[in-house]
């Protein structure tokens, strides 16, 4: 829907292999022209290796396969959560599939729409397989970074204080990866991970992320839920 005019568009490319339009979050670029989706197979909305995140230039009206295709070493894929870098160039999503509850059952997927080129973003410091899964991807407006959650413990060379779900950035133009553990210091002490009783809860990077400095360096702005237990 354009919010100055109040008119709404219904959205449905062509698409081939049997493919349309299905149910998730559909992230638009700033200025209207991109829009990434989720498509799933007319016959078998629930079929194996049927989710697929695909980009439409509303411009052109052509659309492309953002998601990586199945190499039937998962065996099943999802993709509801999805984000878009204002510009519309990146596009990241979690790409999941079943397994063990105590697993790895979802990487984060960086999509560049210029070079066409798709970065691991949960990819952990040493190359191993990480110990659990990330979810709830989200870029940076110029798309120079994306935040996620995971309970991964092995994604940096740090031990992990928690135990718990954690926020992760990483710098794509760097490959930089940052882990945000909700332990002190902090902008909010109660928030602190190592207060009795209390869970960092979904964290999340800020929209248009602020940067605070301390000497010479930078941080992104990390918000965060608490919650007593």
């Amino acid at each position: 829907m354009d919010l100055k005019t109040g008119q709404a568009e219904r959205l449905a490319p062509a698409m081939d292999e049997g493919y349309h339009v299905s149910y998730g979050v559909a992230p638009i670029s700033a200025g209207g022209r991109y829009v990434a989706f989720i498509a799933r197979p007319t016959a078998d909305e629930n079929g194996a290796y049927a989710c697929r995140v695909m980009l439409l230039d509303r411009r052109t009206q052509q659309v492309r396969r953002v998601s990586r295709p199945a190499d039937g070493s998962k065996n099943f894929h999802q993709c509801q959560q999805v984000s878009m870098s204002a510009d519309g160039r990146k596009v990241a999503y979690l790409e999941g599939y079943s397994g063990p509850a105590d697993d790895d059952q979802g990487d984060i997927l960086v999509y560049d729409r210029v070079t066409g080129g798709t970065v691991q973003a949960d990819a952990t410091h040493d190359g191993a397989t990480a110990d659990m899964s990330a979810v709830d991807p989200v870029l940076s407006p110029d798309g120079s970074k994306v935040g996620f959650n995971s309970r991964a413990t092995n994604m940096v060379p740090q031990a992990d204080p928690n135990g718990g779900w954690n926020a992760f950035v990483r710098d794509l133009r760097t490959g930089t990866l940052q882990r945000y553990d909700g332990h002190s210091p902090t902008a909010r002490p109660s928030c602190a991970a190592e207060n009795p009783g209390q869970r960092l809860m979904r964290p999340r990077m800020a929209r248009a992320p602020r940067v605070r400095r301390m000497g010479s360096r930078r941080r992104e702005a990390i918000s965060c839920k608490c919650r007593r237990w």
